[in-house]
């Protein structure tokens, strides 16, 4: 078992690799054209499963070496909440007629709001 600093690396290192990952997504939408957009979306969104995966593999590896079992705090929801809706903007990039520039300030606001849940545990007594 890892240690819970390296959770913690891995865990955000996952959280860069998605923000990168979504904003190419909003990019690729504003700019490519269908030539280039195909080989690009690939990479993206391999990036965009693998930083989901790798997030919620340290976050559950954290959960555990904070001895986190049983019944969740509302800060865990929470960020599983957040996740689920991280994982689901390339369908949001996707379906949008034209890149939506208020889905690309939605990321860091999730991942910004997901900070905050687990920074102040919100929802867990003293």
């Amino acid at each position: 078992m890892l240690s819970h600093p390296t959770y913690k690396v891995i865990h955000l290192l996952a959280i860069f690799l998605l923000v990168c990952g979504l904003g190419g997504l909003w990019a690729m939408a504003a700019a490519a054209t269908d030539e280039t957009r195909s080989a690009a979306r690939k990479l993206i969104l391999a990036t965009h499963g693998i930083a989901m995966f790798l997030i919620l593999l340290a976050g559950f590896g954290m959960l555990a070496r904070l001895g986190i079992t049983g019944s969740w705090p509302l800060w865990i929801w929470i960020k599983i909440g957040v996740w689920v809706l991280l994982g689901a903007l390339p369908v949001l990039f996707r379906r949008a007629d034209k890149p939506a520039g208020a889905l690309l300030f939605l990321t860091p606001l999730l991942a910004a709001i997901a900070a905050w849940a687990a920074v102040f545990h919100i929802g867990q007594g003293p």
